[in-house]
């Protein structure tokens, strides 16, 4: 027999064999609507059935629960449009921190319900712009307990507090007192409360729960934002930096670190800087006139915040606001330097409210010194 012959034979019997497997398919199919699953030709045994529409008042209890009155109209819209389709947003979900609605709560509506967790996760106070207003008042009527907490005496591996010191704790004169919380350190400690005026929204601007890096949804910071760090809820290149990178020697023509320097230069910055960048801490996270006057008395004061406790291998690039005598040639290196401090710490951006002060730090930690 012919070789087209024999094409011919078996491309006629496969077309016929793929049209009955069709019609059978078409047949299966007419009987049943499609539903995906692992067996996407059959409904499920136990799938729920509507007989009838449920009354709009049901509809409303199952659909409105847990969520705060005034219902927002979008969900109100939702609900209308969703009538007898299956949702999610009307079934109970999962149980505990993840409870959001509480609907797994015999009272919903209780504060201390089993979702509230992730209720205050969700808090506007967590979005960036009802943080840049937020008062400590505000924050630590949740987070009391960053201003009571104390470190351990010992580590579990037996290693003492009063031995376990950073290099700068046995070095710089100003560091005093013994081993103490972060919080603590910054917010109430007597170097705190006389230097820095540093409030909870100069590190934490709020956060995306759902994900900690850019571009992740359509809410989500932008690529081209530089006020984000990957995978951390605070930006360590805008806050910590300022006051824990080096010590710029290079910058300014020094020879060498200050810790090599200060005996030659009489262990005093005012040697150069009486005239030099003179327009220096006028912004509201600091306290300028007594950063001035320790810094007089005790270069450790300056070199604390300017290399003696310097936990990054850079510098932070400090704005070169103008100062009396300044010269017009800009020094290569600063020519990207912005020429004012970030406008939210400006003073005048306090003028509609009330300035924070050191003191409200410690009233609103309830904690006597």
């Amino acid at each position: 027999m012919p070789k087209q012959s024999i094409s011919l034979r078996i491309a006629i019997n496969l077309f016929l064999g793929l049209t009955l497997s069709a019609a059978a398919i078409s047949s299966t199919w007419s009987k049943e609507p499609f539903v995906a699953g692992t067996q996407p030709d059959r409904r499920p045994q136990y799938a729920p059935v509507q007989t009838a529409p449920l009354p709009e008042q049901a509809r409303n209890k199952e659909f409105f629960t847990g969520v705060t009155k005034p219902v927002p109209e979008s969900l109100k819209a939702l609900q209308r449009d969703q009538r007898g389709w299956y949702t999610p947003f009307s079934r109970p979900g999962m149980t505990s921190y993840y409870d959001i609605r509480g609907w797994h709560s015999k009272n919903p509506d209780a504060a201390d319900t089993a979702g509230k967790y992730l209720r205050d996760t969700y808090s506007e106070w967590h979005t960036r712009d009802k943080m840049l207003s937020a008062r400590n008042e505000d924050c630590l009527q949740c987070h009391q307990e960053i201003m009571i907490e104390k470190p351990r005496a010992q580590s579990p591996g037996g290693v003492k507090a009063s031995d376990a010191l950073a290099w700068y704790q046995s070095t710089l004169s100003v560091y005093e007192g013994k081993q103490e919380t972060f919080h603590y350190r910054h917010l109430q400690s007597p170097l705190a409360k006389r230097l820095m005026n540093l409030q909870c929204n100069f590190c934490h601007l709020g956060h995306d729960p759902r994900d900690e890096n850019l571009s992740s949804h359509a809410n989500a910071v932008g690529l081209e934002s530089k006020d984000f760090t990957l995978r951390k809820t605070v930006n360590p290149e805008t806050t910590c930096l300022r006051c824990h990178g080096q010590f710029a020697a290079e910058l300014m023509g020094l020879p060498g670190p200050w810790y090599e320097m200060a005996a030659a230069m009489g262990n005093n910055c005012m040697i150069c800087h009486e005239t030099i960048r003179t327009t220096r801490h006028n912004v509201t996270y600091l306290n300028k006139d007594a950063i001035e006057k320790e810094g007089r008395e005790n270069a450790d004061t300056c070199y604390g915040c300017h290399g003696g406790r310097a936990w990054y291998r850079i510098s932070y690039p400090y704005p070169r606001n103008p100062w009396e005598g300044m010269p017009e040639e800009i020094p290569e290196w600063a020519k990207d330097r912005p020429t004012q401090s970030q406008a939210r710490f400006l003073p005048s951006a306090v003028s509609a409210q009330a300035k924070p002060t050191a003191a409200s730090n410690q009233k609103a930690g309830g904690q006597k010194q």
